[in-house]
């Protein structure tokens, strides 16, 4: 897991360091917690899931 920190923070992906990811709500993960939180961020940036649904 370190490694990947560490190639999210060479290539500039925020939040992301040797020590883990530091998630949207300031709260730095470690391990599996750090991809989930990292999927969780994605997630809450990405207007694909901002959108409502359209009830038939």
């Amino acid at each position: 897991m370190a490694s990947f920190g560490e190639i999210g923070e060479r290539f500039g992906w925020q939040g992301w360091s040797s020590r883990g990811y530091r998630a949207a709500s300031g709260m730095v993960c470690t391990g599996i917690s750090a991809i989930a939180a990292f999927i969780t961020d994605l997630k809450a940036s990405s207007p694909i899931y901002q959108q409502q649904e359209i009830t038939f």
